[in-house]
């Protein structure tokens, strides 16, 4: 996770839960304006603190599964059901969304490119 307040740019790694390859996992990333907070199906696994209101700039795109510039690190898998809330979830909230299992109806009908083998397969699905 990278946030930007104040023109400083900082960045939020999990000390611990690293994914698996084959499996779903749930993952979450919240900033509240105290704290960066990361989940990894619905348990903390890392957190920073940081301040501030989010710099915004219209120029610059929300990059998610990848670093912007140079020193990029693409995730190599597949993103289903991303969100992007006005508002920080709490931890019942995150473990609730967890529990729940819930998808959106978009993900559950999506067909999709696989990038790496350059086949169509379902939602959910390798």
């Amino acid at each position: 996770m990278r946030i930007r307040t104040y023109g400083n740019t900082s960045t939020l790694i999990a000390n611990s839960g690293n994914l698996s390859a084959g499996e779903w996992t749930h993952a979450v990333a919240v900033y509240d304006g105290a704290d960066m907070v990361l989940y990894k199906d619905g348990v903390e696994v890392g957190r920073r603190s940081k301040s501030g209101p989010l710099d915004t700039d219209p120029t610059v795109s929300v990059w998610i599964g990848d670093n912007p510039g140079a020193d990029r690190k693409p995730f190599d898998g597949l993103i289903d059901d991303v969100r992007i809330y006005n508002r920080a979830l709490c931890p019942d909230e995150i473990a609730e969304l967890m529990a729940s299992g819930e998808t959106s109806r978009l993900a559950r009908q999506v067909v999709g490119r696989d990038h790496r083998a350059g086949k169509l397969s379902r939602a959910g699905r390798r």
